[in-house]
């Protein structure tokens, strides 16, 4: 194929099964963005993040994570669409999103067991297998084995938000089962070892997915896309593999799905960012285009390709291998005007620097803390930092997930949350034989869902440190305040873990930063660090 056809090509129109018709090729993936606003609600950061997306030229703009289950998110700055959610924020988001002419589609998800374990709310499971990453793994929760009932609540769910994004103007869904989330524990063969009706066979470990897809199929109108976004391979020995997704991809055809993205990889082992835990799709850019290619020889689906897209020439490279559509997500949060740009003969404005430490779990949750802090930069009406550093941007970020997560932690435990007209507690807890039950105020202990803040400001007013005198430390500088915090956060992200790898501060303020610890106990330090306080450095994927 000639370059000129095959560029014609990326910015030619796609007809999907459902009759919608997608502009170009060129999609925006899902990126979990953090956002929420009150009420775990989508606000004016998030509206005008897409509005600047969707003037950027794409065909296509899938939202980050939003969660169908308000007990259960991927972090406390999820957004949240259940039966109770006003529709009003949602409907001026997605409105933002297709000023331009794009279509706008909605990513929706329930994390299963990759929920942080100072967390509040449920963490569930096919099974109660727990997430293994190594000296991390205590950081997040020990999953509970789903019931049957509770297996009938989360497909209800799914239904329910799908439906109702349908209604707040949104274009279509995407049904979130890669990178180790529920839909895609069921299908690990790993995690999932069940012996009834939901495991066991590929066509049980499916049931579920498959149980979604049909239920959102007979609620939405049949111009409303619904698409699935499927690992390629868990990147495990003895996961979910390339066979295991062709199979699936197959089913998918057969009950009405629009469009499959690939991807690939989990929390255990991110392949996504280019870091698989077994070593390999070791490609510095299409992460997963080799994958891709061999499901798109027999599959009755259009595939979108997402994973390391940065340059066009890669964009139509992977176009030439029977890829439908392009999905970019760090390319969009550095240079969100991309597609223009490519129309233009130019390319992207740069990259951000990358991440080489040893730890490839950390190495991928700050890579992520990375993009976030361009997107909320976007949201503010600022370009992108292209220099951030990587410390810096992990620091930046564990900052915004703690002041969400108290937000959350009293949001979740109160009876003051939106109700929309005439809707059902679907989305509520359940009674012990899963029926649902209006919802009840929740005894949360806001002060142990929050990391203890033992320097600054904010030190004064937490208990914890009020009753402990030998953490009270008074600052004289500013300066050095902050310089203590931060070293304080990356010491808590992972037990020395980062020490080894994050460059030193600049002496004068690490000097200072040093003889403020010599007046506090230091036989107390590690209790001060405990896993149940710290703020955990794993932000979600979507």
């Amino acid at each position: 194929m000639s370059s000129g056809s095959v560029s014609s090509e990326l910015f030619s129109p796609l007809h999907l099964r459902s009759g919608q018709v997608l502009r170009n090729r060129i999609a925006k993936a899902a990126m979990e963005e953090g956002m929420a606003g009150k009420g775990q609600l989508p606000d004016e950061r998030l509206i005008s993040l897409y509005r600047r997306w969707g003037a950027g030229g794409a065909g296509l703009l899938i939202t980050g994570n939003v969660m169908v289950h308000a007990e259960a998110l991927t972090g406390p700055g999820g957004v949240v669409l259940d039966a109770n959610a006003p529709l009003e924020p949602f409907a001026a988001w997605a409105q933002a999103g297709k000023a331009a002419g794009a279509a706008m589609w909605m990513q929706i998800s329930h994390p299963g067991r990759q929920v942080e374990a100072r967390m509040p709310g449920v963490v569930w499971g096919p099974s109660d297998i727990a997430v293994d990453l190594g000296r991390h793994s205590k950081r997040f929760g020990q999953p509970v084995a789903m019931t049957a009932e509770q297996i009938a609540a989360t497909i209800t769910r799914f239904v329910t938000t799908a439906q109702r994004a349908e209604q707040a103007g949104f274009d279509g869904v995407e049904v979130h089962a890669a990178h180790g989330y529920l839909l895609s524990q069921f299908l690990s063969p790993l995690v999932n070892n069940r012996t009834d009706e939901w495991g066991g066979s590929l066509e049980n470990r499916a049931r579920l997915l498959l149980e979604i897809v049909r239920g959102i199929r007979a609620v939405v109108a049949p111009k409303f896309a619904v698409a699935v976004k499927l690992n390629s391979a868990d990147f495990q020995r003895g996961g979910f593999d390339a066979d295991d997704a062709q199979k699936v991809i197959g089913m998918l055809a057969s009950v009405g799905v629009d469009m499959v993205e690939i991807s690939g990889g989990s929390y255990e082992s991110p392949a996504m960012s280019g870091r698989p835990a077994d070593g390999r799709t070791a490609a510095r850019e299409a992460y997963f285009l080799e994958l891709a290619a061999e499901l798109a020889q027999t599959s009755a689906l259009p595939l979108m390709l997402t994973g390391g897209i940065t340059r066009r020439e890669t964009a139509e490279r992977v176009l030439a291998n029977n890829v439908e559509l392009i999905g970019m997500a760090t390319g969009l949060a550095v240079t969100p005007d991309l597609p223009n740009r490519w129309r233009e003969g130019l390319e992207a404005a740069g990259t951000l620097k990358p991440v080489t430490w040893s730890d490839k779990s950390l190495a991928s949750a700050t890579e992520m803390a990375m993009v976030r802090y361009q997107m909320r930069r976007m949201a503010e009406g600022k370009n992108p930092a292209l220099g951030v550093h990587p410390a810096w941007a992990l620091v930046a970020d564990q900052r915004v997930q703690s002041r969400a997560l108290r937000r959350y932690s009293r949001w979740l435990g109160s009876t003051e949350r939106h109700c929309a007209p005439g809707a059902s507690h679907s989305g509520d807890p359940l009674n012990s034989d899963g029926s649902a039950s209006p919802r009840i105020p929740q005894k949360i202990d806001v002060t142990r869902t929050q990391p203890r803040l033992l320097f600054g400001a904010g030190a004064r007013h937490d208990p914890r440190t009020r009753r402990d005198r030998r953490h009270r430390i008074r600052w004289h500088r500013d300066r050095d305040s902050i310089a203590l915090q931060g070293i304080t956060a990356i010491r808590g992200l992972v037990s020395g873990g980062l020490d080894a790898c994050v460059p030193r501060p600049r002496r004068r303020i690490r000097g200072a930063a040093q003889r403020s610890l010599q007046t506090s106990d230091r036989a107390a330090w590690p209790r001060t660090c405990d896993r149940s306080t710290r703020s955990g450095p794993f932000g979600s994927m979507s």
